[in-house]
């Protein structure tokens, strides 16, 4: 499987037109991997991966710890485009104490 298609939003693998909506889901993508060191879809076989990505198929387990990042990454993996966040929510969103939980996350403290 390329390793740049585990980035692709859904509307991408249908082949749809790309968005900024496009943009919001690989940065979901980008701080899943940041915060729980793996992909949030399996990528063991390209139609699994395309399969979990199309329903939303994933662990948020690994979020428990931080329900404030659960909500941004969860806002950024909508699997519709229409209800994904865009980047002015997703900043006034996390104004709040976020840094200091990004910061917690990944030096281990949870």
């Amino acid at each position: 499987m390329p390793k740049t298609l585990v980035y692709w939003a859904p509307e991408l693998l249908r082949a749809e037109r790309s968005t900024h909506k496009a943009d919001i889901w690989a940065l979901g993508v980008t701080l899943y991997q940041i915060i729980t060191g793996e992909n949030p879809f399996n990528t063991f076989d390209e139609e699994s991966f395309r399969e979990d990505v199309m329903t939303g198929n994933v662990d948020w387990s690994r979020l428990a710890t931080s329900m404030r990042l659960r909500v941004v990454v969860e806002n950024t993996l909508a699997v519709d485009p229409a209800a994904r966040w865009d980047a002015s929510f997703i900043l006034s969103f996390i104004q709040e104490d976020f840094a200091v939980e990004i910061q917690k996350a990944w030096r281990g403290y949870y």
